[in-house]
């Protein structure tokens, strides 16, 4: 009788079985790997929706804002509007004020007898000009910073 080598047998076994293990292995990878990729997938689409929601709703928001902030301009600039209408119609009853007198030899103003400005009540020209002019300002500074705190508030 003679003996045949075992080893071939062996080998073949081991590969067959390798090969076998491996084509089972990668059905059932597969089938893990497509599951999972399409879970990846159904979560970047999710993702994707919210993100377009969310810049929708970004959107909309910045439109409000925009819209506010531009009401708060408009009233702004209606309020210097009306400042400086004030100040013009204050501007008109001025001139009709007596102006100051050229200073005299000592340098102090002469009194006109027919001036009573300077008492307090009423100033010269001159004077009662320069102060409408500092005051239309600053009512426009306020109406500037009304609008600043205006915006500010709307944005909360």
């Amino acid at each position: 009788m003679s003996l045949i080598p075992t080893w071939p047998f062996v080998v073949g076994g081991l590969l067959l079985g390798a090969a076998g293990g491996a084509a089972l292995d990668h059905t059932i990878m597969s089938a893990k790997i497509a599951r999972i990729e399409k879970a990846s997938a159904d979560v970047e689409r999710q993702r994707a929706e919210i993100y377009a929601a969310d810049q929708l709703a970004a959107r909309a928001t910045e439109r409000g804002w925009a819209d506010r902030l531009g009401q708060v301009e408009q009233e702004k600039q209606n309020e210097i509007n009306r400042v400086r209408a004030a100040g013009a119609a204050a501007l008109a009853g001025v001139r009709n004020r007596p102006d100051r007198q050229p200073a005299g030899a000592s340098g102090m103003p002469q009194a006109a007898p027919a001036c009573t400005g300077a008492t307090g009540a009423e100033l010269y020209r001159s004077d009662a000009t320069v102060l409408v002019g500092i005051a239309q300002r600053a009512d426009e500074q306020r109406a500037a910073l009304a609008a600043c705190y205006g915006a500010y508030d709307s944005l909360k």
